[in-house]
């Protein structure tokens, strides 16, 4: 309660409250019922202070302890052992809690009860801060995120999802090795929004944190993911449909080969990226029309374009629309379509669209 305060979390940090705190995981329980339920409340207690503790940079610092002992390679070893030990948990090597008498850190976990998405909560949010992500890779946070990646519950999936993303700034190859592309690619065919968009931005952020960018779009089109934002196309979220285009546009542009035609195949292709050309934020109608100019490489879809109706969606936009790169990716699909024979050379130019990604 004193942490939830800005100055008392600053002071508790000054004077090592953390290291004090993390220490009290180590205090051996009695083994009665009534010692372990005092100290499932403490640890819960513990995560829920350390978090708003460290979440400000400098203060109640964690990382300056000994890798081997200190309480980031405490806190992943807790989590290796839940997932290891799921109904009798083992929160340390001489205490063991049953799953049921964990308390919640109160309004941080959206009262799930779960010790693993607790301590995931936990790493996710010390994920965040530049001074425990190194620290957090070398533990092996990754490697023990990865597979959740495809665990039953989706809270784990999508808090696993987000600490993978934080820490691919320092080590986005372990993510790889790991198959975790083909891992996580079932969570953009979830039902549910924040799965998906939690999907959406763990690959996206790959597009910008590796090197090798064909053989990312190469193996992100082998595990289906292509063809799945096809489809995410027409969700109702705005930020589905956003992040699908993206990720398109991302796969598209880097892949090895030409993938024009291959997206020209998805059944629902036409329908989707037609269907996009008539919203109304910039950012998304940016990747649309990128993406329709891409696909208006293929001559054969042509007609199909016309039929849906995109000409005189294209007109309205050339009109009614004031962003250049709009306007840019609109005149390029209004000529591919035969539609202006005097464009000039400028439209010649390939569809911009990656600059524009903000995610």
């Amino acid at each position: 309660q004193l942490c939830v305060e800005d100055r008392h979390a600053m002071a508790i940090g000054d004077v090592g409250g953390p290291q004090a705190l993390i220490e009290l995981l180590d205090v051996p329980c009695k083994g009665d019922k009534e010692s372990q339920v005092i100290n499932a409340v403490v640890i819960s207690n513990i995560l829920n202070s350390i978090w708003l503790i460290c979440c400000y940079e400098g203060n109640g610092d964690l990382s300056s302890y000994d890798d081997d002992k200190g309480p980031i390679h405490s806190i992943l070893t807790l989590l290796a052992l839940l997932k290891e030990e799921c109904t009798a948990t083992m929160l340390a090597s001489h205490k063991i809690l049953k799953a049921e008498m964990l308390h919640m850190f109160g309004d941080f976990t959206t009262n799930n009860d779960d010790p693993i998405f607790i301590l995931l909560l936990t790493i996710e949010r010390l994920s965040v801060l530049k001074a425990y992500r190194g620290h957090l890779t070398a533990g092996g946070a990754i490697e023990q995120c990865v597979p959740l990646l495809q665990h039953q519950n989706m809270e784990h999936r999508i808090v696993s999802a987000g600490v993978i993303k934080n820490l691919m700034v320092d080590n986005s190859l372990e993510f790889v090795v790991l198959d975790g592309i083909q891992k996580g690619a079932g969570m953009l065919g979830s039902a549910a929004d924040d799965e998906v968009i939690a999907a959406l931005r763990l690959y996206i952020h790959l597009f910008k944190v590796r090197g090798d960018l064909s053989a990312m779009a190469s193996d992100m089109v082998t595990t289906g993911c292509l063809s799945t934002c096809v489809t995410l196309l027409h969700r109702d979220s705005a930020d589905i449909q956003y992040g699908a285009i993206s990720l398109l546009s991302l796969i598209c542009k880097h892949g090895p080969e030409d993938y024009s035609f291959l997206l020209s195949q998805e059944p629902s292709i036409i329908r989707n990226i037609t269907h996009l050309l008539r919203h109304t934020k910039t950012h998304t109608l940016q990747q649309a029309t990128a993406m329709f100019w891409y696909l208006t490489r293929i001559t054969t879809t042509h007609q199909d374009l016309i039929n849906a109706g995109a000409i005189p969606m294209l007109q309205h936009i050339l009109k009614h629309n004031t962003d250049s790169i709009v306007k840019h990716n609109t005149l390029g699909c209004l000529e591919k379509l035969e539609c202006f024979d005097d464009l000039g050379n400028d439209f010649f130019a390939p569809p911009i669209s990656e600059q524009s990604i903000h995610w």
